[in-house]
């Protein structure tokens, strides 16, 4: 934590005794009420200088460390235990801080404590007394804790007196402040000896005791899990494998958005949509290519940038597809390839020939070859090629259409329209327990008067053929979804990571960002039977027996046996903008009744808590300031036992207005890691978690601070990507009690009961690196192994150029008879792990 302390005044020579006083005084009662003033403030005041005013408080301050020096011991507190004293916030905090400076005779002094990039306001009080035994109420915003001095300065890691920072970080710590004269300038007033003292508690470690013989409860087996959202383009220009954006041309009804004509050495061709020559009766309109010239070496057609570029990597194959007719007898051949952005250089190419005037589908491979590298500003061509060979004859307005031009790169185990390995793989190397998806927002859509809920994710048109799903704009998040990551996509991708899927489903709520609805976003109970129906129909799809209709278009889809078993989210966050209400009146109820009605096995989740119906599994999402998020560690410590089952759906540190930042850094993972340590120790009632949200586009962001960051070509893992890798894949099976006879670390433990194998998670947050004894109780390991995620900075983040910045390092420690000494390293998540 960096302490931001105000630098001290120069001396100044005596100016009139009464004026001196009053000054004094006056500053003195401005700390005392946690606002000091500043030294121009102070002159104003007396009609003085900002000179003579920071004169007059570095005599206040030296008044007062005199006092502090002369004054008595406080008898009777000085091997207490940190002490946490419930104050409220606002007024009552402030008149309890008031209190203590008053009752404890010392300087109320505020400070702001930078921790990982959030600016927290703390108070410190300082008795009178003498050093080694003097007590110091630190507030913040929200509480209070009343620590020793040296227990102060190990919290602060002795931020608070620089000059010993400096002296520490260069290897030699004095035991008094670096520079005579500058000893009294720290502004939280602790005495020079408790700062010594200070100095002698960093070196004197703290134990921590695992109870390897007396588990507390069993782990939650569902406990780590993934929440895929289609926000950032994590799905539709990401974890989607399909280059092509717009493929089916339905994105807009105006123009062929993404696409642009190409008209090479004198060629002349138009491009637009055309209403009047659909594909189907879901793909309403396709590209009309009129050809108002073309001959030879010279080229007609149309190009796709992709999203935000379109990935070439040199000895990688690629599989296009479209459905294409053509008018005046023109049977092609048409020319499909990928080059670069500027039509100069050829990766591949390929041509197919056959058309007639109804449509068909087509598809060619392009084979770039190896060298070179791996590039993205690229585009992808197909149209009318004459240059080389024998040109082919094409009459003056011929006419071609096309639709759903696609093009794949390999995907993850070569499944057909499939996803980017890459991001499948990370995924994977989570251990992920269950996938919660489609979202979020992107369950519910964005209320619109002309259509209420025609935003929402609608599971039936996002399963078949690509060339049945005519997709729709995801206005939760500003952009359009061609829906081929599916339903059915979505389940097999569960299916790959082994883990139980967790499907939301619309419950008649849309999103309201402009309050205009008035309710309207809210689906009335009488008109609330159909989406009721599509969720029993999900569910039958999913699991459906082989003789149900739903069954029958999973198998048509490539899966004839069910899938597994899966919870149901009825709705997402409906306590938002008045949504409770009509939740717990006849929403969920109905949602829960008609799913326990069909199939008695399934678990429902609530999104917010009722008492219309029984509650199996509540959804909790927090998003707050890394410094907060660590004090949620004990949330739910005092949870009633006998339920609901908590999921903590969603969950991370960020802060707002942060589109520009994909992943967050290190700091803000550290209060992420601190948080998950009380969702490990509660697991009997936590039973599922997963952060959000999973993936970012890089710079093309709508929420920041997300897991992992990607662009066309690669993807990497933030620092809280590696911190859920760490918890996920170091859990045991029983809970194990830890204590300690210190603070400032966060901690959990367990132990896989059939291997004797024991994780402990060990959180420092702070800027300084922390001494402790580690006692396996129980054991008599003599090795351990640490895997540590640390950095000196808490600012320090992956980025796509420096995607290893931040990623865990093996520490081997030895010991005897499960006690080992371990130097837990500053801003840092370290996992011990023992054979008991």
């Amino acid at each position: 934590m960096d302490v931001v302390v105000p630098p001290d005044p120069d001396p100044a020579p005596p100016d009139g005794a009464d004026e001196n006083a009053a000054a004094r005084k006056a500053w003195r009662d401005s700390a005392a009420a946690g606002e000091p003033l500043t030294g121009k403030a102070l002159g104003d005041r007396f009609k003085r200088s900002e000179w003579w005013g920071r004169n007059r408080i570095k005599e206040a301050r030296r008044e007062l460390q005199a006092e502090q020096e002369t004054g008595d011991d406080v008898a009777g507190e000085t091997d207490q235990q940190d002490a946490r004293v419930p104050v409220g916030a606002g007024v009552e905090l402030e008149e309890e801080r008031r209190r203590r400076a008053s009752s404890r005779g010392g300087p109320l002094t505020r400070v702001n404590v930078n921790t990982a990039g959030h600016n927290l306001p703390m108070w410190i009080i300082c008795t009178r007394g003498a050093a080694a035994g003097r007590r110091v109420d630190v507030f913040t915003s929200a509480d209070m804790l009343t620590l020793t001095c040296a227990q102060v300065n190990a919290h602060l890691a002795c931020e608070l007196f620089p000059q010993r920072r400096r002296a520490r970080e260069k290897g030699t710590v004095p035991t008094r402040c670096a520079a005579p004269g500058r000893r009294r300038r720290c502004s939280c007033r602790i005495a020079d000896s408790a700062a010594t003292a200070a100095d002698a508690a960093a070196t004197d470690p703290q134990t921590l005791t695992v109870d390897t013989l007396s588990p507390a409860h069993a782990v939650s087996p569902t406990l780590y899990g993934l929440f895929f959202e289609e926000i950032n383009h994590a799905g539709v220009g990401g974890m989607y494998a399909e280059l092509i954006r717009n493929r089916a041309f339905m994105e807009s009804a105006t123009a062929p958005a993404w696409w642009a004509i190409v008209q090479d050495r004198g060629g002349s061709a138009t491009a637009s949509l055309d209403g009047e020559q659909a594909l189907n009766a879901v793909l309403t309109r396709s590209l009309r290519l009129r050809v108002n010239s073309v001959e030879s070496g010279q080229r007609v057609g149309i190009a796709n940038g992709g999203y935000f570029g379109l990935p070439v990597v040199p000895g990688r194959t690629y599989q296009a597809s479209f459905f294409a007719k053509a008018s005046n007898g023109f049977t092609g051949p048409l020319t499909v390839s990928i080059e670069d952005a500027g039509g100069r250089r050829v990766h591949s190419t390929a041509r197919v020939s056959g058309l007639t005037s109804t449509w068909q589908r087509f598809t060619a491979t392009l084979r770039v070859p190896p060298g070179g590298k791996p590039s993205t500003n690229n585009r992808f061509v197909i149209g009318i090629d004459q240059q080389g060979g024998k040109p082919s004859e094409v009459a003056p307005g011929t006419s071609v259409w096309l639709q759903v031009v696609s093009l794949f790169p390999p995907t993850y185990n070569d499944e057909p329209n499939g996803l980017r390995p890459d991001m499948v793989e990370k995924l994977k190397a989570l251990n992920p327990r269950f996938l919660r998806f489609p979202g979020g927002n992107y369950v519910q859509g964005l209320y619109d008067p002309s259509d209420p809920w025609g935003t929402r994710f609608d599971w039936k048109k996002s399963i078949g053929p690509i060339w049945t799903r005519p997709g729709h704009y995801n206005a939760s998040w500003s952009y359009w979804s061609d829906d081929g990551l599916g339903l059915y996509e979505y389940l097999r991708l569960a299916e790959d990571l082994d883990a139980t899927p967790v499907i939301g489903v619309f419950a008649g709520f849309s999103i309201d960002r402009q309050r205009i609805g008035n309710g309207r976003e809210i689906v009335p109970e009488a008109d609330l039977g159909p989406y009721v129906e599509d969720a029993l129909d999900l569910i039958e799809y999913v699991i459906g027996p082989v003789t149900s209709p739903w069954r029958a278009r999973r198998a048509a889809d490539g899966h004839p046996e069910p899938f597994a078993t899966p919870l149901i989210e009825i709705g997402n966050e409906d306590n938002a903008r008045g949504g409770s209400s009509s939740y717990n009146a006849y929403r969920y109820a109905r949602f829960h009744d008609a799913i326990k009605a069909a199939y008695p096995q399934i678990t429902t989740i609530a999104t917010t808590a009722v008492t219309s119906r029984p509650m199996e599994v509540l959804d909790e999402h927090l998003y707050s300031s890394p410094t907060s998020l660590a004090v949620q560690a004990h949330r739910y410590d005092t949870y009633d036992r006998n339920g609901p089952n908590i999921f903590v759906g969603e969950y991370a540190a960020r802060r707002g207005n942060s589109q520009d930042i994909s992943t967050g850094p290190l700091g803000y993972s550290l209060g992420e890691a601190a948080f998950m340590t009380g969702l490990e120790r509660n697991s009997d009632i936590v039973t599922m978690a997963s952060y959000a949200p999973l993936f970012s586009f890089v710079g093309q962001t709508q929420w920041g601070f997300n897991m992992i960051g990607f662009d066309p070509l690669t993807s990497y893992g933030g620092a809280s990507y590696y911190v859920q890798q760490m918890f996920a894949r170091n859990v045991g099976d029983q809970v194990l009690p830890v204590t300690s006879d210190g603070t400032g670390l966060f901690c959990s433990s367990t132990i896989q009961t059939a291997t004797g194998e024991v994780h402990t998670k060990i959180v420092n947050t702070g800027n300084s690196p922390q001494s402790v004894r580690l006692d396996f109780a129980g054991s008599r390991a003599s090795t351990a192994r640490v895997q540590v995620l640390s950095d000196p900075g808490p600012e320090a983040s992956n980025t796509l150029a420096d995607p290893t910045r931040v990623i865990p390092r093996i520490v081997d420690l030895r010991g005897s008879d499960g006690q080992f000494s371990y130097q837990v390293p500053a801003n840092s998540l370290s996992v011990v792990t023992i054979r008991r």
